[in-house]
């Protein structure tokens, strides 16, 4: 997918007003998926069970090498500046935009508490700040993803997260259904990688932060509130639903543009998990590196031959320079 590809997507992404089975259909017919996506690997004995076994985990955004990964921007000014209108017009004897906020969200019931709470506090900016960062930091802890690439031959990615030419890369047909090994047993009916599956997206690369203000506060709401009411008001229900809204994938799908040439898809899961998930995919082909030693090819051979994986290669440069593969004649 070139950049005016992935635009489009963020497009519509970002157009997306529901979390519903019309909103993941528009976006999927906007995200037509490769014919092969890539997973870059060093040679370690994570790496290596996880391909005999047919299996990626997922990952969160703290794992990954880029401190800005799902690092959304937060518009303190904004806020201090409508807390600042709002307090005002207040201050100065007009209650009503107050009062009209307080109903469209249901709170009806406590106007009197909430004036007289409005009357005798002050909005603390450097709590709600510290409060706010605490929020990111946990949504950044909850966002599960794998990531991939577009093209196995790509010489970055190679030297980036296959500890420059020395790891292999699976390669995965994701329009196959042999790629897909979960809930095939009987105990994936419990699991929840099964019951509410991942989807792939492409990443979109832009130097403009996305901006997640909105979603942070609407959190940081619930949690406040939660506290001190057994029950949220319907109409409060409703709109912190709206807000949250596709918010968890534009936080991930979105990478500063010196990150383009790495042409990333991340497969995401739609809920949070305490533990880390995992997934059995299986692999169309494996590449061994350029500079993969004898003895970490044999294990990467080994490991792809009990997974079963039919095709195996070696990663060589061609007649016009160019990095290029060859089959690896069987045993």
């Amino acid at each position: 997918m070139d950049a005016a590809g992935r635009k489009a997507f963020w497009d519509v992404l970002c157009s997306l007003d529901a979390y519903d089975d019309e909103n993941l259909f528009r976006l999927k017919n906007a995200t037509p998926w490769p014919d092969e996506l890539c997973r870059f690997r060093a040679v370690n004995e994570n790496s290596l069970l996880q391909l005999q076994n047919n299996e990626q985990f997922f990952s969160t955004a703290t794992y990954y090498d880029d401190p800005f990964d799902s690092y959304f921007r937060i518009d303190m000014q904004a806020l201090q500046d409508g807390y600042l209108a709002l307090r005002h017009e207040f201050d100065h004897g007009d209650k009503k935009k107050f009062i009209e906020l307080l109903k469209a969200l249901g709170f009806e019931a406590y106007l009197e508490k909430a004036l007289q709470s409005m009357e005798t506090t002050e909005l603390d900016m450097g709590f709600l700040k510290l409060s706010l960062n605490e929020v990111r930091n946990l949504i950044r802890e909850q966002i599960c993803s794998i990531c991939f690439c577009e093209d196995p031959m790509n010489e970055a990615i190679w030297l980036k997260y296959a500890e420059q030419h020395k790891g292999f890369v699976q390669v995965y047909d994701f329009h196959a259904p042999s790629t897909w090994l979960c809930g095939k047993e009987e105990k994936c009916a419990k699991c929840g990688v099964n019951t509410n599956p991942p989807w792939i997206f492409p990443v979109y690369y832009t130097n403009e932060m996305y901006n997640g203000t909105q979603y942070a506060m609407s959190l940081l709401i619930r949690e406040k509130l939660t506290r001190f009411l057994p029950t949220l008001p319907e109409l409060l229900q409703k709109a912190l639903m709206v807000s949250a809204a596709w918010q968890k994938e534009r936080i991930s799908l979105v990478k500063k543009e010196c990150h383009c040439y790495d042409r990333e898809w991340r497969m995401l899961l739609p809920t949070p998990y305490a533990n880390r998930p995992r997934i059995k995919l299986k692999p169309k082909s494996v590449i061994i590196g350029l500079r993969t030693p004898e003895h970490h090819k044999r294990l990467i051979i080994s490991a792809a031959k009990i997974a079963g994986i039919p095709e195996i290669y070696q990663a060589y440069i061609n007649e016009k320079n160019l990095l290029d593969k060859e089959r690896i004649a069987e045993d």
